[in-house]
């Protein structure tokens, strides 16, 4: 089968890898030439340890502060568009801890394929790959962000992935 993948990021060339190992003919479409992008910009980052969803509660909050700051992590350029309005409504619904804790087996089960599928990319490359895994780092700069990257921690150690809690200090 012919397959066409756009963009050309790590998860691009992943999932063109794979897909190419199950015997399919890929070509992988980006705008650029690979060395730029978000996976320039994260160096190849890959956290297959984040098994909590976006939506939880508190994130709305900080998404509409964080909407409005063009440095931010979540910046939307503010527009009236049906489609971001809907995505928002239905964020805002899911952002609770009844849907956080149903979506965290399924977010674990589905990053625990992800580092086995990783690994396995490394072994098959055999190449100066720089897979590191020290676990998850769980750094905050005050006590009450510290308070919920603990949580997460406690959380973490339940599913048996290793963390390390750290302050500025």
């Amino acid at each position: 089968m012919k397959i066409s993948i756009v963009g050309g990021g790590i998860i691009g060339l992943c999932c063109a890898y794979y897909l190419q190992q199950d015997g399919h003919e890929i070509t992988v479409i980006d705008k650029g030439d690979l060395t730029n992008g978000c996976s320039f910009g994260n160096m190849g980052y890959i956290s297959p340890s984040h098994f909590t969803p976006l939506a939880t509660p508190g994130m709305v909050a900080q998404g509409i502060k964080w909407m409005f700051n063009a440095s931010s992590p979540f910046y939307i350029r503010p527009r009236f568009n049906m489609d971001l309005l809907k995505w928002g409504a239905t964020f805002y619904r899911k952002a609770n801890v009844k849907t956080l804790q149903q979506n965290i087996p399924a977010m674990h089960k589905l990053l625990w394929l992800s580092r086995q599928l990783i690994s396995r990319l490394q072994q098959d490359i055999n190449e100066d790959f720089g897979l590191t895994e020290t676990g998850c780092w769980m750094l905050y700069k005050n006590e009450h962000t510290g308070d919920h990257e603990k949580k997460l921690a406690e959380e973490a150690g339940k599913m048996g992935l290793k963390t390390i809690v750290c302050t500025k200090a």
